[in-house]
Formats: structure tokens, C-alpha cells, sequence
């Protein structure tokens, strides 16, 4: 919630981001997301202080905080533009010139204002999908301006809360919801909550991150009982239980290292290791 940190070249240690903008400006608001460009140019979503880019080949640091300064969510465009998700609900398109250009808005009437806050963004060909931290998901095209779809499942029960989405495989993505993991088709709208085949218990945790490892297996990180697993290789699609059944901190993220082993933080600041080639 301090800024921006990177690992040092050696990749011994972890040291504060201190470049600043032509007006001596530094990143010191919390960093909501990050986006890195195939030319390595990085974008960085703030809560507080707009968007910022950083360019690889100048190693200069440009702020864009004109009418927006609490970013959410940030999803790269054609062309090198920015999909950005700022509060109250507003997503616009920003140029690396800084001009801002509105796209959508959710309807205020139909969300309360803090539900408002988009936290997910998911792309599916031309269209992208978004997700507010409370409320109903929508969709809509970025090349138009407004139009909005609401997505529904089969039950007709709204697909809401939603705290990740992530690609799986075969058309497929997963889901994470504050009350369930479900598997989706986007083109097709169908939806199905994921099950353990061993029990036949549904999903029903309050799931807080996702993440796909190099063997393409689904880490789903959750609010009190700890980490599940999805293997790649499983059919029908179902759910491993890694804390088997206890409770433990918050998962609020996963990551990988070199050798392939997963890092997972917790919200008390600790860091546990998942060493690779020991079964998930």
C-alpha cells in the first residue's frame, strides 16, 4: 500500500521504485494492477494517483491522473492504449498521448455506489468482461461506445461478487466467486459450479485470487480454509482440497519462481512455498 517495488538485478533483494516524472513525481499510492507491453513498457493502475507508464527504452516515468486518479483495473488495448477501470464505476480508453476516452458506464441506478468499484477485467475476442467488486457481471465492445449485457446463469441466477476470472482450457475459464468456483462458456453463457468428484461437495468457499501454473493447473486461493487445486489433466473439471479441510490465513496471492515452485502470501504477511515436482 506504499508504492511500487522491483527485485534487484541480482535477484537478492527487493528494492523501492524511485524513478520519478518529469515533475518529480513518485509512485507512492497503493498499486492496484500492472500491465507489461511486448516492448517491456509497464503500466501501473494507483489508488490515488492515476495511471502511470513507465518506458523501458527511456527509463522515463509518465503519470496520466487527469480525471482519474483511483484506477481498479487496467487491461491492455490495440495499439498501445489502456483499458482502464476507474471508480464509480467509469471504463475509459487512455492513449500514450493521455487523452482519456470514454467507453462505459455502469448504470449507477442499478448498483449501490460502492458496488461500483471494478476489480476484474476478462477479455474474450472484441468483447470484455467486467467485473465489480459487488453486483452483477457485464460485457461490452471496446471498439463501441456504451451497450451493456448482463451475464446470467442457466438457473437464472446471476453470476455476482466475482473476485477472479482466469483462462482454463478448451473454450473453458474458471470463476472465482465470494461464494463458489464455477466453469464457464462465454460464447455458449453456459455455467456450472465445480465439484470434488471423491465427495461430490460443491465449491462454496470465498475465493480471493486465482492463478495458472506452468502445467496449466488452477491455484485458487481462499478467505479462510486455505488453497485448492485444479488439474489441468482433470475430466470432468474438479477441485483438490490442499489444506485438507483446516482453516489458515487468507490467500491474497500466487506467484512462481524460476525453478517453478509457487509462492503463496497470506494477509498476515507470511510467504509459503509449494515446491515443485511434489504433488499438488
Amino acid at each position: 500500500s506504499s508504492g511500487l517495488y522491483h527485485f534487484s538485478q541480482d535477484g537478492k533483494s527487493l528494492e523501492r521504485f524511485v524513478t520519478e516524472t518529469c515533475f518529480n513525481v513518485m509512485i507512492s499510492s497503493a498499486v492496484n494492477d500492472i500491465e507489461v507491453e511486448a516492448d517491456g513498457n509497464i503500466w501501473i493502475a494507483t489508488e490515488g494517483q492515476g495511471v502511470f507508464l513507465y518506458s523501458k527504452e527511456t527509463g522515463t516515468l509518465s503519470q496520466f491522473s487527469r480525471y482519474i486518479s483511483i484506477v481498479t483495473s487496467i487491461d491492455l488495448l490495440d495499439e498501445g492504449c489502456l483499458l482502464v477501470c476507474a471508480e464509480a464505476g467509469q471504463i475509459s480508453k487512455l492513449t500514450q498521448d493521455g487523452e482519456i476516452v470514454p467507453l462505459f458506464s455502469l448504470n449507477s441506478s442499478e448498483y449501490d455506489r460502492r458496488e461500483l468499484r471494478i476489480n476484474n477485467t476478462f477479455r474474450k475476442g472484441s468483447s470484455f468482461w467486467i467485473a465489480p467488486e459487488q453486483g452483477r457481471m457485464v460485457s461490452f465492445n471496446s471498439n463501441e461506445v456504451g451497450g451493456a449485457m448482463s451475464l446470467q446463469m442457466e438457473s437464472g441466477i446471476d453470476i455476482r461478487d466475482v473476485t477472479g476470472i482466469i483462462g482454463f482450457t478448451d473454450g473453458f475459464d474458471i470463476i472465482g466467486t465470494t461464494s463458489g468456483l464455477y466453469l464457464c462458456d462465454f460464447e455458449k453463457e453456459t455455467f456450472r459450479q465445480i465439484i470434488c468428484r471423491e465427495t461430490q461437495e460443491v465449491f462454496n468457499r470465498h475465493v480471493t485470487c486465482l492463478f495458472k501454473d506452468r502445467e496449466n493447473g488452477i491455484w485458487v486461493g481462499t478467505s479462510a480454509r486455505g488453497v485448492y487445486y485444479i488439474p489441468y489433466s482433470s475430466k470432468p473439471v474438479e477441485f483438490k482440497d490442499l489444506s485438507k479441510g483446516k482453516n489458515s490465513y487468507a490467500v491474497t496471492c500466487f506467484a512462481t519462481d524460476a525453478s517453478g515452485n509457487i509462492l503463496i502470501g497470506t494477509q498476515e504477511g507470511g510467504l509459503f512455498i509449494q515446491r515443485k515436482g511434489h504433488e499438488p
